[in-house]
């Protein structure tokens, strides 16, 4: 067995999901590997510390955040020169994610006061949906990945938003009986949604 040399990092480390790129966060550098053989393929500096690297699902991109400065930074790993820089300082992040296309970012603002999507193929405004729950949870992508689902908190009540992912428009929106929901997550068939209550309330229940 054959052991490579060891690498330093200081809090995140990520293989992309075709298994061919390790990144790892060293501070404010990013350092991305080449799997198999581990060479230094990329290095990139940040003016502040890497909260979170995230590839995409096809690989080709990956996304770093730079949360004490209210950003997140892509990187394209097919074309060296092909960066995007997505700045949301007033609100500030507390957690970025891929949709399952590849072709946009949701960003999760400190205090759950609003999810921006941001598109990087079309130069376009970020959308906005306000007041999502979580910022780690309560989200789901359905299977075939046409929709997206989001627990909502409103006027003190619990919210399922719907939403197509081409567009983001909303396909529906409802109110859902539980007294503090904790996460939802689509049925593997597509036609339903299922949400959990808190501990106290022990119930489980489905939205089709």
């Amino acid at each position: 067995m054959n052991f490579s040399n060891c690498i330093k990092y200081s809090n995140n480390v990520n293989y992309s999901p075709n298994g061919n790129y390790l990144a790892i966060a060293k501070g404010n550098n990013l350092l991305i590997y080449e799997s198999n053989q581990m060479k230094n393929l990329f290095k990139y500096s940040f003016t502040s510390q890497i909260t979170q690297i995230e590839f995409s699902q096809d690989s080709s991109f990956i996304l770093i955040g730079l949360y004490k400065l209210g950003q997140c930074e892509v990187k394209s790993l097919l074309d060296e020169n092909w960066k995007c820089t997505i700045n949301e300082s007033l609100f500030g992040i507390s957690n970025s994610i891929w949709t399952p296309d590849n072709s946009k970012i949701l960003c999760f603002s400190n205090c759950n006061v609003k999810l921006s999507i941001w598109s990087l193929t079309e130069e376009c405004q970020a959308q906005y949906i306000s007041l999502p729950k979580f910022s780690d949870k309560g989200y789901s992508f359905s299977s075939n990945g046409h929709f997206f689902a989001l627990a909502e908190r409103k006027e003190i009540k619990d919210y399922i938003g719907v939403y197509y992912i081409a567009d983001f428009s909303l396909m529906s929106h409802f109110n859902i009986n539980t007294v503090d929901v904790q996460d939802i997550v689509w049925s593997k068939d597509n036609t339903s949604i299922i949400a959990s209550d808190c501990p106290l309330e022990c119930k489980i229940l489905v939205y089709s």
